[in-house]
């Protein structure tokens, strides 16, 4: 049975555990969403397959919606990266996000950076610090 492990603790978990969690943490002063989700690809998808799905479900829930600089980027250790911005019109508002995907063999973590605006130059360093900043951090699993 694999140990999970969240900030608040760990939970012993049937083996057939499988972490999908999303945290949402709201920054009301800067008028920004930061979104983090994991998933598992299914050992036939690629990270290219996984994002049009994303997109494809974007484009079913929002309207208006418009895909901006698709960028995937092979990095060190076999990690991949998939980059984006959306726009698109959610209940009459339109959202403006910033997606930066990374793929460590077949797990994902996803960070979305989701503004009611625009984004500004302020914003763009905002989310660019917030990207820069991530540290992996290692847990062992017993």
């Amino acid at each position: 049975m694999p140990v999970y492990h969240f900030n608040e603790g760990q939970l012993t978990l049937p083996a057939s555990g499988r972490d999908c969690t999303t945290h949402i943490v709201r920054m009301p002063d800067l008028q920004a969403v930061l979104t983090i989700s994991r998933d598992l690809l299914a050992k036939s998808i690629t990270l290219e397959d996984y994002v049009a799905e994303q997109i494809d479900k974007i484009k079913h829930d929002a309207r208006d919606v418009q895909i901006l600089a698709l960028q995937f980027t092979e990095m060190h250790e076999g990690k991949r990266i998939c980059q984006f911005h959306c726009e698109a019109r959610i209940a009459g508002q339109v959202h403006y996000q910033q997606q930066h995907i990374i793929q460590t063999g077949q797990a994902l973590l996803a960070l979305a950076w989701t503004l009611n605006h625009s984004f500004t130059e302020q914003d763009c360093l905002s989310w660019q610090n917030i990207v820069d900043s991530f540290t992996p951090r290692e847990i062992s699993v017993e």
